[in-house]
């Protein structure tokens, strides 16, 4: 059989990375990816119009392990980026990594593909992570093994719970590609913020059986600089526009599903409300809020609100 004959599999996992000027740190991530002990997979590396060495140093990795690939666009923001990854991606499951974070351990894909092997019908893993800053790491112990028979049943259990939310987190999930292709799923690229919490809650809304593992597999550094109270007057306005637009999309989802979800209902009415102090009486939906008011105690402050004697 001659070369051409061969028939080449694609990888188990496609490893997503989007790129903006990472010269400092994106080194750090590609060895705690090619370190994993487990190597059926590929890393898509999406240059997002970089000014620093990020390029050439993609193209120095990229030269050394075919399994790395890169691509470069026009700075457009990273959905535009990890959307170009999806495209790109052959791997059965997709794992997304942010190129100033890297993997906890040498084995988390090894800890994947056996937990996926194990449950022969999972489209989703939902493991634990942990916060790294400038005072150390910080892994969350908050996860629990269980199966979920519907991904929507997870994140009901998880919304509520500070140390393990899944709004947000796409670099905790491993997630099935035909369950992304098959739903249609992508990042949306108007929203400046909460893009990656509305493709997360996405994949939990349509996946099938998923698997919560409290295995501590990704590290995730913070950056002080990217908070809201360094945004100007006109980014704090968008991010709360975003978040308003993200919970009528919440609230879209969550009336597709027979599932009595109350935690969800609760997580959306606050991520709502939260984000109308710039917003006259008339500009707000009171139905969502009402709608969304899953305990008494919400539907009474609701009322009063709606009556302009009480604030959020």
């Amino acid at each position: 059989m001659s070369v051409m004959d061969t028939c080449v599999l694609p990888p188990f996992f496609s490893i997503i990375v989007p790129v903006f000027n990472a010269s400092q740190t994106l080194k750090r991530c590609l060895e705690s990816v090619l370190k994993q002990d487990y190597h059926d997979f590929e890393v898509i590396c999406v240059d997002d119009g970089s000014s620093d060495s990020s390029w050439t140093i993609l193209g120095e990795y990229s030269s050394r392990d075919s399994r790395i690939r890169r691509f470069s666009q026009l700075n457009s923001g990273p959905s535009v980026a990890r959307n170009k990854g999806l495209d790109e991606a052959s791997g059965s499951y997709v794992l997304f990594v942010d190129s100033d974070d890297f993997f906890f351990v040498d084995d988390a894909l090894s800890v994947l593909n056996e937990r996926i092997t194990a449950n022969a019908r999972c489209e989703l893993v939902y493991f634990a992570g942990a916060t790294v800053s400038s005072e150390g790491a910080f892994p969350d112990t908050s996860k629990r093994f269980h199966v979920y028979r519907h991904g929507y049943q997870c994140m009901e259990a998880n919304c509520l719970n500070p140390d393990g939310i899944v709004f947000g987190s796409v670099y905790v999930q491993c997630v099935k590609r035909s369950l992304i292709e098959d739903n249609h799923i992508r990042f949306d690229e108007h929203l400046l913020y909460g893009e990656d919490r509305l493709f997360v809650c996405s994949l939990f809304h349509f996946a099938g059986e998923t698997v919560e593992i409290p295995n501590v597999l990704y590290c995730y550094v913070t950056n002080n600089d990217s908070s809201l109270m360094n945004r100007s007057k006109e980014a704090e306005n968008r991010f709360k526009s975003d978040n308003r637009w993200l919970a009528h999309q919440l609230d879209r989802m969550l009336s597709e599903k027979r599932y009595q979800q109350p935690n969800l209902r609760k997580y959306l009415h606050g991520l709502y409300v939260q984000n109308i102090d710039v917003l006259s009486r008339s500009e707000i939906d009171w139905a969502i809020i009402f709608r969304n008011a899953s305990t008494t105690k919400l539907l009474i402050k609701d009322i009063l609100l709606f009556l302009g004697l009480f604030h959020y």
